[in-house]
């Protein structure tokens, strides 16, 4: 997904962190830290996401819910 400060953030596989009970689905290219939740807020035109910072020492920390531009949906291909 593409947030409105122009931030990139990508889906990640494998095992996913949690923090206050939300998982970490999403990691942000341009700043390693920011890391997004699946807890996508589609209530209002704008979609939002809550957002959260990883530090190796203290863990997450929640961040502000964030404002997103553009969201992409894709689903595996068939083996």
């Amino acid at each position: 997904m593409e947030l409105t400060t122009g931030e990139k953030c990508f889906g990640i596989s494998g095992s996913h962190g949690k923090f206050e009970g939300h998982v970490v689905d999403y990691a942000c290219e341009n700043d390693p830290s920011l890391n997004l939740t699946r807890d996508v807020d589609r209530s209002t035109p704008l979609w939002s996401v809550k957002s959260a910072h990883f530090d190796p020492v203290r863990g997450y920390t929640g961040g502000p819910a964030v404002q997103i531009r553009t969201a992409y949906y894709s689903l595996p291909d068939r083996y």
